[in-house]
């Protein structure tokens, strides 16, 4: 679509869909009752949003958040990165980043969901494993995507990103279980908030400061 009509009809045309649900929702949806499957206790210490309780477990060791500060910027410059280092068009390297971020961003949680799932039944420390490991095997594939020989940039990439998209389910999960049912939202948002602060925030400029994008 940008290369169509220009780099703003996609945000136009991609707003379309979250109206419609976001109608949808309005009319027919409903808020489940927090904390209905619950088995554990509630109590001050786990409620209070004020007495940190929401953020102690995203601050602590080993944190559920941590992990997350790793897919920053890439759907910004990769296509770039592509476009001049593999030779491929504008247009096709965007598409093939797109393309790849989709069937890794789904293929990759489900991934990862089911994993973390069998894993826990013999470690309680699943969740939090499988968080390392994920981001420890990008990284050689990530090194090969930005170092190797051109043709091995796009294999490079799509088990690259697989890696990384499979610690987002258990991430999430033991984000939700650090706290009580009152807190989760709050939990989560202060998640969101830390991957895009420290993550999306600063990285265009260290990308752009580097010397091999001036090239």
């Amino acid at each position: 679509m940008g290369t169509l009509w220009g780099w703003r009809a996609p945000f136009l045309v991609c707003a379309i869909p979250g109206l419609i649900i976001a109608v949808l929702y309005g009319l027919w949806g409903h808020e489940p009752e927090r904390g209905a499957s619950d088995s554990m206790e509630q109590t001050v210490n786990t409620t209070t949003f004020l007495g940190l309780s929401a953020i102690r477990p995203i601050c602590r060791p080993p944190s559920p958040g941590y992990p997350h500060f790793r897919h920053g910027r890439h759907l910004g410059w990769v296509p770039t990165f592509l476009h001049r280092s593999a030779g491929l068009s504008v247009a096709r390297s965007s598409l093939v980043v797109g393309a790849i971020t989709v069937v890794d961003g789904i293929l990759g949680t489900l991934v990862g969901g089911w994993i973390a799932q069998r894993w826990l039944r013999t470690d309680h420390r699943a969740l939090y494993l499988l968080s390392f490991w994920s981001v420890a095997l990008t990284l050689p594939f990530g090194i090969l995507l930005f170092f190797g020989p051109p043709a091995w940039a796009i294999p490079s990439l799509l088990v690259a990103e697989f890696f990384l998209f499979l610690n987002t389910g258990p991430l999430n999960a033991a984000i939700v279980n650090s706290v009580s049912a009152p807190v989760r939202a709050t939990a989560i948002g202060l998640n969101f908030f830390s991957i895009h602060c420290f993550g999306d925030t600063f990285s265009p400029q260290i990308i752009g400061a580097s010397p091999t994008t001036r090239t």
